[in-house]
């Protein structure tokens, strides 16, 4: 354990990471106002935020890729993120556990978009044949993507087993069109952009259906009184706003919490 987490895992402050800017800032604090919480941030450039009506919580504004990661080393408790950043950049085995799934907002899904001149390609079966007509050519396919886990498991898992990621920064969609890929995975709400940009998404190419969630480390929980309490608040909070949230996969969150945070 570095020795910033062990600072952390002895304050009695609960902090929270919350998305600091992009696609799920305005959604998460939409989100607390709605369950009496609301985001109290000094001013535009602050990044050290707090919660109404909850005391003892310290509010970490972070960019929302690094969330799960700062979640997972300790140095915040609890963190709203996009499900989809929660599974790509998780640690199996990690310490972090999945508090609270499906808060309603951020929905978007992670899909295969490939050009929509490919008329005969319409399902991830179509996709695996042609990759082996690339290899066969010496060619493989190459897939941009800024969620090189997620991708790369679901193309094994749809028997796709020859490509490569290349790195590409920016937006995705216009790779195939200037020959930096050949098709593409990546986070789509609408679908607009995509078929403006001539790709086109396939009946079994969606990854994997995303919306905020709420992570929490175990082990930085534990043994923190005021922390715990303060989580407690937190959670009965939002389940009181949000009837609908009072279960993760149909078990009860304080059941699912109980050991994992001794909440």
């Amino acid at each position: 354990m570095s020795k910033i987490s062990k600072h952390k895992s002895h304050s009695t402050r609960l902090k929270i990471a919350v998305p600091s800017d992009g696609a799920m800032y305005e959604p998460t604090k939409t989100f607390l106002a709605a369950a009496g919480i609301p985001l109290i941030r000094p001013s535009p450039r602050s990044y050290v935020a707090s919660l109404a009506n909850i005391d003892g919580v310290e509010v970490i504004l972070q960019r929302a890729r690094d969330i799960t990661f700062q979640v997972e080393e300790g140095n915040v408790d609890l963190g709203f993120v996009g499900y989809d950043d929660f599974q790509e950049r998780r640690i199996e085995g990690g310490n972090t556990v999945l508090a609270l799934s499906n808060l309603g907002f951020g929905r978007c899904e992670l899909v295969v978009a490939v050009p929509s001149s490919w008329v005969d390609v319409d399902s991830m079966a179509d996709i695996a044949d042609l990759s082996v007509e690339f290899r066969e050519s010496g060619r493989e396919f190459r897939v941009a993507t800024k969620f090189t886990r997620l991708a790369q498991r679901f193309l094994f898992q749809h028997g796709v087993s020859f490509f490569n990621l290349p790195q590409i920064s920016g937006s995705l969609e216009a790779a195939p069109a200037m020959n930096y890929s050949d098709f593409i995975i990546d986070i789509t709400a609408t679908g607009t952009s995509i078929r403006e940009n001539h790709l086109k998404t396939i009946a079994d190419g969606t990854v994997i259906n995303s919306e905020g969630c709420l992570i929490a480390n175990a082990n930085s929980l534990r043994s923190r009184e005021p922390a715990l309490e303060a989580t407690r608040e937190l959670l009965s909070r939002i389940t009181n706003a949000f009837d609908n949230l009072g279960s993760v996969n149909g078990t009860n969150i304080y059941d699912q919490l109980s050991v994992k945070l001794s909440i």
